[in-house]
């Protein structure tokens, strides 16, 4: 009789244990089906930013295609006017294949894949070169828009093509909030000065600024803030931004005095050793 009933007693235990890995099992696939379905919908809503991203390019190459023709039949032809309103639209037509690039730049980020090919950068010269890109969708926004460039900045240890896209970035976030405010308001302030052993790029706009709470969340992806209501973006610019700059060894800080007082952001690059200097 006590062999039964051991054989009862260990059975029951073992279908004690049984049924908690069951019930443990549930757990995880609900859970793994819960984070699928999270993943699932932020995968919707970023295919969606992005076509609203790619609608706000186009509205920039419309207007200088519209421009164009306004020119061709009022006062004809004239080649620095057409040239001009070529450049308007491959620039803009390149910024679609940039909004590309982002996704996959933050994907890489996320997988510790990201990797620079660096070499001597000009960053005065790239700043220009990324503030003449937006200068007409500053002047469609009414913003004015203002460099401040020292002399002599040294040149930075970088790469070029990932720095480019964090300019990118930086400017068209400063430009797109700006653009919520009235048209008098409008203006960004750009300075690119050496500060000791780094390059410090700042950007001030004149936006709908931030709260405390927003400047902490700041850089998670695909966060949106109560003050993106009515702008296009997907939340992840400022990701790979700072993604970028840190792998540079750089930072990336944010400011605000708060709701309706603009916010500053402020990018420090380190200048390159003495042996990448001298490095080809």
């Amino acid at each position: 009789m006590a062999p039964i009933m051991v054989a009862a007693w260990l059975l029951s235990v073992a279908l004690r244990q049984l049924a908690t890995m069951n019930q443990d099992l549930d757990q995880q696939v609900s859970k793994r089906t819960e984070d699928l379905n999270r993943i699932m919908v932020l995968r919707e809503k970023e295919i969606t930013a992005v076509v609203h991203d790619i609608n706000n390019r186009m509205m920039v190459a419309r207007a200088t295609i519209d421009e164009l023709s306004t020119t061709a039949l009022i006062s004809g032809a004239v080649p620095d006017a057409l040239n001009e309103s070529e450049r308007r639209v491959n620039a803009a037509m390149d910024a679609v294949s940039y909004l590309i690039e982002d996704m996959r730049t933050a994907v890489l980020l996320d997988n510790d894949a990201l990797k620079l090919h660096c070499g001597r950068v000009d960053l005065a010269d790239l700043l220009r070169a990324v503030v003449d890109q937006f200068s007409a969708v500053a002047l469609l926004d009414g913003c004015d828009l203002s460099v401040d460039i020292a002399d002599q900045v040294p040149a930075i240890w970088a790469d070029v093509m990932r720095l480019d896209r964090v300019l990118a970035n930086l400017l068209d976030n400063a430009l797109k909030y700006t653009r919520r405010m009235p048209r008098n308001q409008r203006s960004v302030r750009i300075s690119l000065c050496q500060q000791g052993d780094s390059v410090v790029l700042v950007i001030a706009d004149s936006g709908p600024g931030l709260d405390d709470q927003a400047l902490a969340l700041l850089g998670r992806p695909f966060t949106r803030f109560a003050s993106a209501r009515g702008t296009d973006g997907m939340g992840v610019g400022i990701y790979i931004t700072r993604g970028i700059v840190e792998l540079h060894h750089g930072s990336l800080n944010y400011a605000s005095d708060g709701p309706g007082f603009g916010t500053t952001v402020t990018l420090t690059l380190p200048l390159p050793a003495p042996a990448q200097s001298t490095t080809e």
